[in-house]
Order: structure tokens, then sequence, then C-alpha cells
């Protein structure tokens, strides 16, 4: 088991869970104006904990000689999630800044249209969730960065937890692999 093969294994993949991140979160903003691509969007999100067991039994048998302890298999799944979502919060902080600066503003307007529609079913509930939805319109919207450094968090967090879900399952091989 040399590190330094590990590593360049991780830098080889982590492009490939990255470009899928990107493609997912360009995906999230064109639904606003094309809402039939959220039928598209929706299994985009069970796939992420696939992927990760790919890439950790793509590791593991070619890497790893068929063994990896769970602790080691969840480091590499978290390290895999670390440097994609670092790619992908670069990709965001240029989207934001560059190719739409007006899409916070966008997904803002859009998500406030849908709380209006959902106003009458609510009832009562009605006049607190109009004061939520005015002190959210004073609120600034979140810089470039910001929503670059959120996602990146947000990816961390979420491969913490998946692994936690996915490194036993990986570090058992079938006998008929």
């Amino acid at each position: 088991m040399n590190n330094s093969s590990i590593h360049q294994f991780l830098m080889k993949h982590a492009p490939f869970l990255a470009l899928f991140f990107i493609v997912e979160y360009t995906l999230s903003f064109a639904v606003i104006q094309f809402p039939v691509l959220a039928l598209l969007l929706l299994p985009m999100k069970f796939v992420t904990p696939f992927l990760l067991y790919w890439f950790i039994k793509k590791l593991r048998n070619q890497e790893l000689g068929g063994v990896i302890r769970g602790l080691h298999a969840w480091t590499y799944g978290v390290q895999l999630m670390l440097f994609a979502g670092l790619i992908e919060a670069a990709f965001i902080f240029v989207y934001h800044s560059v190719i739409d600066p007006d899409a916070a503003l966008r997904l803002q307007q859009y998500q406030f249209q849908a709380l209006e529609q959902l106003q009458p079913f609510l009832g009562s509930d009605s006049a607190s969730l109009s004061e939520m939805m005015a002190q959210a319109q004073e609120a600034p919207l979140p810089t470039a960065i910001e929503m670059a450094v959120s996602m990146l968090t947000n990816d961390i967090m979420i491969g913490m937890f998946l692994m936690l879900l996915v490194a036993p399952i990986v570090r058992r091989r079938a006998v008929q692999e």
C-alpha cells in the first residue's frame, strides 16, 4: 500500500465526482426556468453514495489488493468529497461572480413565489409566513464566495455522513467479485 499511489488515485477520480456535482448544481438553477428538469435532478441526489462506493471499491481492488479497513474507506471517501467539493466551489465562485451573477437573486425570487403560492393553504399561519418573507427579502443575498464556501462545507458534511453508510459495505469483498 503506497500512499503516493493512493493520493494519485484520489486526484485522478475527484474531478469526475466534481463534474457530477457541477452538473447537479447547474441543473438546480435550470429547474427554475425548466421545471421538467426536476425529473432528472431528483435521481441525481441519490447517485452520490453509489459513486463513492464505486470509487472506493475501485481503490480497494486496484491499489489495495482487495482489502480495505472501514476507517480507511471512510477517510478516503471524505477526502474524495473534499477535493471534489474544492473543484465545485471554484466553479460556484466563477459561476456566481462571472457567468451568472443574478442567479442567487432569481433563486430567492423563485422561493418567494413558491411560498406565496402556499400561503392560502396555510390558513392562520399565513401572517407569520408573510412576516418571515418580508424579513428574508430584507436580508442581503449571499456573495459568490459565501455560496462556494457553503457548498464546500455541505459536501464535506454530506461526505462524512454518507461514508458512515458506505464504508462498512465497501470494506467487505464479495467472494464472487
